[in-house]
């Protein structure tokens, strides 16, 4: 595949003289709860923040492995660690999970705009982040559609820290990945840039995975003004080893799909953005922000098995204006969201030969605002709304479908400290989501016009913070109309009968004195019809239990972590009326070992160090066989050596 024409822009842009200095510290910052940069701030929901030691000290090797360590989300790789399609659930949705968890970089959308699946995960390295902000529960006011569950804002490393870092890991299934990042300041312009590339065989058959990306910082700044400019470029090619029936997955989980190996599956994309932004401080009361966004994205794929050939192109401009305020007791953000995207697909039954185009113009408007009150020093109040609005027209061959749409939302909610280092917290409104492309669309059409997801969503918990420690515990209740899924009846995709989404959430870590830490994550989840011939059915691949304990070792230069993931046993996807059995749960361990040596730094990880036999995901088939089975990675070793000047 070419390079597109904003990537060729990227890649000539600028050369830049390195310089190295001493890397101050930050106080922790949380930007997710009000679309600003702030620390101390109360609000009426969950926020995990996952900070740069922990990523540094995590063993994950790349970004959902790291998030599954968070309490609710349910992350499952369909083709292993370093491939395409990894699927993300909160809160028990499971098939559409993506659908319902907004994922940003800096405040840029990741969901893309065909399938709200995030194509692009291995275009973040771990080097480059900062931090990671899971805030639990709807985002709806703030960030619109998509973020009825979650909101997952990975924060990059910021340029004005001077930095030079190199790192290399090498491991199982022919795994090597090499990464840099160089970082400088002066005379008010900071700069940081870096670079990854990997490549693997993964742990199936037909599973080749060759991956690289690059991405820069510019910060000018000039006293209350503060100009910023962000800009990447990335590649992603790989195989597809597809689906396995019962029988194969028993005899080898390492095999590919017949048909998809014979027929050479594979999914290829390059990507590229520019979004250059201002930080404007207009008196110590009012504070303006915004950025400017272009992206492009070229994808190619071919599904054997379905003799599904894809080759698509997808432009998106973003405009993110937003104004905070903040005296004394007093704050609100008002803001307004603008996305532009036009996608085209070319489509056909034999690879390299589509035979009909699909075309997508989609133009969203939402405006939107929150306001915080401290009522006493103890008691936070909170109140926010939006509205927005979708057109959407769809043309596939003669056929058109225009999806117009428009919702609001709207959410109240307090934070009340308790004392010794306990707060009480709670929030309860009116959430949404909009149709995407492949919602709207059939393998050989167009769908039918579907309504937008909505529903009231309620929010109770509690946290503890003292001396290092932490726990958070939250219960939630969601209940939705019109949720959007896929038919096997009607072979398309349909507005269901209404369902409920209730659960807790816990998630804690302890320092238990000494050299040891103790790390807990635990999510109960019942996700059940509510109405219709499915009605006290349960919703397919929600697990009802999901949990994660770990206990980690510090001394001096020396670090140490064994971990022990379970997920229990969940409906196979498709089975609405939960008329076949279960898919059973399973449980892995990891374990990490790290050793520095001043500016060095060498770590040993082993993932399902026990090399359990596990099925990632499964669907119920029904045509060639019960099931159709993703088998999880089995056991892998790696061993990563950095530097950092």
């Amino acid at each position: 595949m070419q390079r597109t024409p904003l990537a060729a822009l990227i890649a000539g842009l600028f050369t830049l003289p390195v310089q190295a200095a001493e890397i101050p510290s930050l106080d922790e910052i949380v930007v997710s709860a009000t679309r600003f940069a702030q620390s101390g701030v109360r609000e009426p929901q969950a926020v995990t923040v996952i900070d740069r030691n922990i990523i540094e000290h995590s063993g994950a090797t790349n970004l959902p492995e790291l998030l599954q360590q968070v309490a609710g989300l349910h992350v499952s790789p369909l083709y292993g660690a370093y491939s395409v399609s990894t699927s993300l659930d909160a809160r028990g949705f499971g098939e559409t999970g993506n659908s319902h968890v907004a994922v940003l970089l800096d405040g840029r959308r990741l969901n893309s705009v065909d399938s709200n699946g995030i194509n692009n995960w291995h275009a973040i390295a771990l080097n480059q982040v900062e931090r990671i902000e899971v805030l639990r529960g709807s985002g709806t006011v703030l960030y619109g559609d998509n973020a009825m569950t979650a909101v997952i804002n990975i924060i990059s490393r910021p340029a004005d820290h001077p930095e030079r870092s190199a790192s290399v890991r090498l491991g199982s299934f022919g795994t090597l990945e090499g990464d840099a990042a160089l970082a400088g300041k002066d005379n008010g312009l900071a700069w940081r840039l870096a670079a990854n590339a990997a490549q693997s065989a993964n742990y199936r058959q037909h599973n080749q995975t060759e991956l690289g990306n690059f991405s820069g910082q510019l910060e000018a700044d000039l006293g209350s003004e503060k100009g910023l400019l962000a800009f990447g470029v990335s590649r992603l090619d790989s195989q597809l080893p597809g689906a396995l029936t019962d029988a194969q997955y028993n005899a080898d989980p390492r095999q590919a799909n017949p048909a998809e190996a014979s027929g050479g599956s594979f999914f290829d994309r390059r990507g590229a953005f520019l979004r250059p932004g201002l930080r404007l401080r207009l008196n110590p009361a009012w504070e303006f922000s915004a950025e400017l966004g272009l992206e492009e994205e070229k994808a190619e794929s071919w599904i054997a098995t379905w003799s599904s050939y894809n080759d698509s192109r997808t432009r998106t401009w973003s405009l993110t204006p937003r104004l905070r305020y903040q005296n004394g007791a007093v704050r609100a953000t008002f803001g307004l969201d603008w996305y532009d995207n036009d996608y085209r697909s070319l489509r056909g039954a034999a690879l390299g030969t589509p035979n009909e185009r699909i075309n997508l113009d989609r133009q969203s408007l939402g405006l939107y605002g929150q306001a915080g009150w401290d009522a006493t020093p103890d008691l936070t109040l909170s109140l926010g709304g939006r509205w927005q609005q979708v057109d959407q027209a769809i043309t596939r061959a003669a056929s058109q479908l225009a999806n117009d749409r428009s919702k609001s939302a709207w959410d109240v909610g307090f934070s009340q400290n308790l004392g010794a280092g306990l707060r009480g917290f709670g929030k309860a409104g009116y959430t949404f989501r909009f149709p995407k492309v492949d919602d709207l669309t059939t393998f050989t059409g167009l769908g039918i016009d579907l309504k937008p997801e909505h529903g009231r969503h309620t929010d109770l918990g509690i946290e503890w913070k003292q001396a290092g420690r932490r726990v958070q515990a939250t219960l939630y209740d969601l209940r939705l109309k019109d949720e959007i899924a896929w038919s096997n009846t009607a072979f398309q995709n349909e507005n269901l009968d209404a369902t409920r989404h209730t659960g807790l959430e816990l998630d804690a870590r302890l320092p238990l004195g000494g050299p040891w830490t103790l790390a807990a994550a635990y999510a109960w989840t019942e996700a059940r019809f509510i109405a219709g011939a499915n009605s006290g059915k349960d919703i397919p691949l929600v697990p009802r239990h999901q949990g994660r304990l770990a206990v980690e070792w510090q001394q001096t230069d020396t670090r140490a972590s064994l971990s022990v993931n379970a997920m229990g046993s969940r409906r196979y996807g498709g089975d609405y009326d939960n008329s076949i059995s279960r898919q059973s749960g399973h449980a892995t361990a990891d374990l990490a070992l790290e050793k520095t040596w001043g500016a060095w730094l060498a770590r040993f990880s082993a993932k399902n160090l026990f090399d359990r036999r596990y099925a990632a995901v499964g669907y119920e088939d029904g045509w060639t066989a019960p099931h159709a089975l993703y088998p999880g990675d089995g056991r892998s070793l790696f061993i990563t050596l950095a530097w950092k000047g």
